[in-house]
C-alpha cells in the first residue's frame, strides 16, 4: 500500500463534524447563525456558501507546511483552526487504507470480510474521537485564527462564544427579532397558513387597532404582527386609528428600515427587481433568514405602497391585493 499523497482528500471520507451553532449571539438577536466545517490543506479565504442556513465557517486547515500559510483574511466570517500534528492522523488514514487493501482479497471469506468492517470502524471512530479531542483544552493540537490574530480557545465555551462574536462583527446590522416560528431558513407548512391570514389582516384592517386581531385570541399570524409591527413601532394606535410609522428610535429594525427605502429610491431611476432587494437583506450586513425576509418584503411593501409603481411582467399592477402579496416573494424566487 503506498503512503498517502492527499492527507485532506483521504480524510473528507471519514470526517463526521459537520454543523455548529452560535448559541449566544442565536439567542440575543433570535435569528439562528450556523456554522459550517469544512476542511482544506490551505486557509479557505472566502465564505462560498450559498445556502441561506450557513451563516460562517469553522476551516480546519491539515497541512505539513504550516510555517508558509498565511490566515490573515479580512471581512470574512471564517475561523480557521491549524492542526499542528497531522502525523497521527495520517497513521490512522494509512491503517485504513490498508484495510481497504486486503478487504480486495478476501471477497469469499465473510468471517475476515466481517472482522476486517470491524476493525476499519473502530479506526474511524477513533480517528474522529481524536480529531475532536485535539479541538481544545491541554491535548489540543490545534491553532485557532481569526483575521490573521491568533485566539486562544480553550474549551468549547469560549468557542462558541468566538462563533458569535464573529456573527455580531459580520452581520450587524441583523435585528434582533424573536419569533422561531418565522424567523429561519424554511417555515413549516402551518406557517405559510398563518402568513394568509397575515396578509388578509394587513390589508383589510392596517388602520385598526392590532390589524383587527380579536383580543383573547393569539393565533400564530398575531403572533408575528406583534413581534414585527408592534413591538417595534412600525404600526401603532393614535386617538382615532392605527397607522404605520418608522420603527421607533433607537429599535435594531431602523438599519433594515433605511436600507429598505434605500432600495425604493434607488427604483426612481431605473426598474428594480424584488430578487434585488432579497439578495441585499440575504447578505452582509443583515444575512437575515428567507423566512423573515418574506414577511418583511411584503410588509414593507405593503405600507410604503403609495411611494413605488409595480409592474409584473412588465404590466403595471394598480393595487396591492391578497393576491399580489402572495407573489411578492415566490414571484422573485422563480
Amino acid at each position: 500500500v503506498g503512503q498517502l499523497t492527499n492527507l485532506v482528500g483521504e480524510l473528507e471520507s471519514f470526517f463526521t463534524l459537520t454543523y455548529v451553532p452560535a448559541k449566544a449571539v442565536t439567542y440575543q438577536k433570535g435569528t439562528p447563525r450556523i456554522f459550517q466545517y469544512q476542511i482544506s490543506e490551505e486557509p479557505l479565504d472566502k465564505f462560498n456558501v450559498t445556502s441561506n442556513e450557513i451563516d460562517g465557517i469553522v476551516n480546519l486547515v491539515f497541512s505539513e507546511n504550516a510555517d508558509d500559510l498565511s490566515f490573515d483574511i479580512k471581512k470574512q466570517p471564517i475561523l480557521h483552526g491549524l492542526y499542528t500534528n497531522t502525523q497521527q492522523i495520517a497513521e490512522f488514514l494509512q491503517e485504513i487504507k490498508t484495510i481497504d487493501k486486503a478487504l480486495t482479497f478476501v471477497v469469499d471469506d465473510n468471517v475476515a470480510k466481517k472482522e476486517l468492517n470491524e476493525l476499519k470502524s473502530h479506526i474511524i471512530d477513533s480517528l474522529n474521537m481524536m480529531i475532536n479531542d485535539q479541538l481544545f483544552g491541554k491535548s489540543s493540537s490545534v491553532k485557532w485564527y481569526f483575521e490573521g490574530k491568533e485566539i486562544d480557545i480553550p474549551n468549547k465555551k469560549k468557542f462558541n462564544s468566538v462563533l458569535s462574536q464573529i456573527i455580531n462583527k459580520t452581520y450587524p446590522a441583523t435585528p434582533v427579532y424573536r419569533n422561531e416560528l418565522m424567523n429561519k431558513t424554511k417555515v413549516s407548512s402551518s406557517i405559510h397558513y398563518a402568513k394568509k391570514k397575515f396578509i388578509d389582516a394587513l390589508i383589510e384592517n392596517w388602520n385598526k387597532p392590532d390589524l383587527g386581531f380579536a383580543p383573547n385570541r393569539f393565533p400564530p399570524e398575531k403572533s408575528i404582527y406583534f413581534t414585527l409591527l408592534k413591538q417595534t413601532g412600525i404600526h401603532q394606535q393614535n386617538i382615532a386609528f392605527a397607522e404605520f410609522k418608522e420603527p421607533t428610535k433607537g429599535s435594531s429594525f431602523e438599519k433594515l428600515w433605511k436600507e429598505s427605502h434605500k432600495f425604493l429610491q434607488s427604483a426612481r431611476v431605473g426598474k428594480r427587481s424584488f430578487t434585488e432587494f432579497i439578495d441585499t437583506l440575504s447578505k452582509k450586513p443583515y444575512k437575515l433568514k428567507n423566512g423573515f425576509i418574506e414577511f418583511w418584503l411584503l410588509s414593507f411593501l405593503f405600507i410604503n405602497r403609495e411611494d413605488y409603481a409595480l409592474f409584473r411582467d412588465g404590466i403595471y399592477v394598480p393595487r396591492i391585493t391578497k393576491e399580489v402579496a402572495e407573489l411578492f416573494y415566490r414571484e422573485a424566487h422563480k
